[in-house]
């Protein structure tokens, strides 16, 4: 469950860095040929007017004619059927776009804690992840009656504490994971995010804040995990206060339930 966590937490982190194209739909071009056309039969009669008898052969002058006369079909044809894909396009963009930016702004903001329990069926697991601008992580587990469970992420470098004990871990496994966390475009061709839709305005702890809810597809793993969210969005300044995370459809049960608070007095070092 643990690794599960991790995927879909940072699977929301590269929303903040995906670009957007906007479909255009492209009507300068029809418009030009038309006048090309026109401008072409007239310089040819230019020409058939300068020319003696024995040339006037042409039937050129009313090959060219009606194209002229059919001008206005490629503009009456081709803008109404672009215009219907350009706004679907757009609106889903701009939900999207509403996603990046509370995210991209969650990373920047100097310190924040999240408060994490996951639910599944008896069991429950609560978890607190703090972080320290720009790329310093310490992840707490209370497991109950088990050891209890602690890792700090200082740039590349992980420490993990099982039982009192501190293990610096290998560096790759440290490297990937700061990837992940601090740069989540790689991920960015293995995720993907659908159905977005903004729910409407609710208290959260008396602020006022946007909801969302959308389906991201973790293709991380060997076996593709989908999840859906609803995440609830400080109106005053788009950062996160509120997420939901469950997995309709899977063989993962539970829910998991975060709450983020920001500007706290945290302090992340290596452990001595």
């Amino acid at each position: 469950m643990k690794n599960t966590w991790f995927q879909l937490k940072n699977a929301l982190l590269i929303l903040f860095l995906i670009s957007f194209v906007v479909l255009s739909a492209c009507s300068g071009d029809e418009s030009a040929a038309p006048q090309d056309a026109v401008q072409q039969a007239s310089d040819q009669e230019t020409v058939i007017e300068s020319v003696e008898e024995p040339v006037e052969i042409e039937v050129a002058p009313t090959e060219i004619l009606p194209p002229a006369t059919a001008v206005p079909e490629p503009t009456a044809t081709l803008e109404p059927a672009a215009e219907p894909v350009e706004e679907t396009a757009v609106g889903n963009d701009d939900l999207l776009a509403e996603l990046m930016l509370a995210f991209s702004t969650q990373q920047e903001a100097g310190t924040w804690r999240a408060r994490q329990t996951i639910v599944d069926g008896e069991n429950s697991l609560e978890t607190v992840v703090e972080h320290q601008s720009p790329d310093r992580y310490r992840v707490t587990m209370d497991m109950g009656e088990s050891m209890p469970f602690e890792t700090i992420m200082i740039g590349e470098t992980m420490y993990q504490n099982l039982g009192g004990t501190w293990v610096e871990l290998p560096v790759d496994m440290g490297s990937e994971f700061s990837n992940m966390l601090n740069d989540p475009q790689s991920m960015l061709e293995e995720s993907r995010f659908e159905n977005i839709e903004f729910l409407g305005i609710e208290d959260v702890n008396g602020e006022a804040a946007k909801v969302y809810r959308f389906t991201a597809v973790d293709t991380l793993t060997d076996s593709p995990t989908t999840s859906e969210i609803v995440v609830w969005i400080r109106e005053s300044d788009n950062l996160p206060l509120k997420q939901e995370i469950t997995f309709p459809g899977t063989d993962v049960g539970g829910q998991i339930t975060q709450v983020f608070e920001y500007d706290v007095d945290i302090s992340i070092e290596p452990p001595q």
